[in-house]
Parts: structure tokens; C-alpha cells; sequence
């Protein structure tokens, strides 16, 4: 979590930090998760065997904005509480999808508007999806 050090650290010790790395950097490790979508069920899975339950606080960089983005989503469906939700540096699903779009892609996601929805709130050093 080098990249994430300065941050982990003003954060407040009644809330646990969980850092997620990418399945498959590593040789041998599987890599059967190919969307999206099934990193972010991945995701979920993990976050689950250390909090079963929310209230969940989730934050992302770059294209982890998105798995969180995502996470959300799946973790809101299926009923727990979505504290808040960070995208650092980053696109919801939904952008990616249009921009994807705009290139003459096809994208391969339902819309994010059942859900969590991605509502940007500025802060003076730093912007918040909630």
C-alpha cells in the first residue's frame, strides 16, 4: 500500500483499512475475473471475509475508482449501507461506458442508475462520490 501510505495514515483508527491488490500480477495467480464487473464481485468476495456486514467506506484510484464504483453497486444491491464511496483520479462505469461509446466501442455494462448514483461532491482538496 506504499502509494496509499500518506493516506491510510490521516485516516482515523475506528475504522479499519483494507487494501486490495489485483489477482494476477503475480506468476501463477489466478486470473479468471475478465470484466469489470467480475473484479468487483471478486472484490466483494474479499471484502467480505474481513466485514460481512456494512457499513462500508470505499475508495478507489484510476481504474479502481471504477471496481469501487462498482463494488458499491453489488455491495448496495444486495442490501448493505454504502458510508461513502471515493473515486480518486477517476471514472464511474457508467463515463467509461460513454467514452467507450464515443470511441465506437461497445460497451458492455447495464446503467449504474438503479443504485448507488454517482453524484459528485466537491471538497476543497479532494472530490467524493457519493
Amino acid at each position: 500500500m506504499g502509494c496509499y501510505q500518506k493516506l491510510v495514515e490521516r485516516l482515523t483508527a475506528d475504522r479499519p483499512v483494507m487494501g486490495i491488490r489485483a489477482r494476477g500480477l503475480e506468476p501463477g495467480e489466478d486470473m479468471s475475473a475478465q470484466s469489470l464487473e467480475g473484479l468487483a464481485a471478486d472484490y466483494c468476495r474479499q471484502i467480505q471475509t474481513v466485514q460481512s456486514e456494512g457499513s462500508y467506506t470505499l475508495w478507489g484510484w484510476s481504474l479502481g475508482g471504477a471496481i469501487a464504483f462498482e463494488v458499491a453497486r453489488i455491495l448496495h444491491a444486495e442490501g448493505h449501507e454504502i458510508a461513502s464511496l471515493g473515486l480518486i483520479d477517476s471514472y464511474t462505469p457508467a463515463e467509461l461506458d460513454a467514452m467507450e461509446g464515443e470511441a465506437g466501442g461497445v460497451g458492455s455494462r447495464t446503467p449504474l442508475q438503479k443504485g448507488i448514483p454517482a453524484r459528485p461532491v466537491r471538497h476543497p482538496r479532494r472530490a467524493v462520490a457519493r
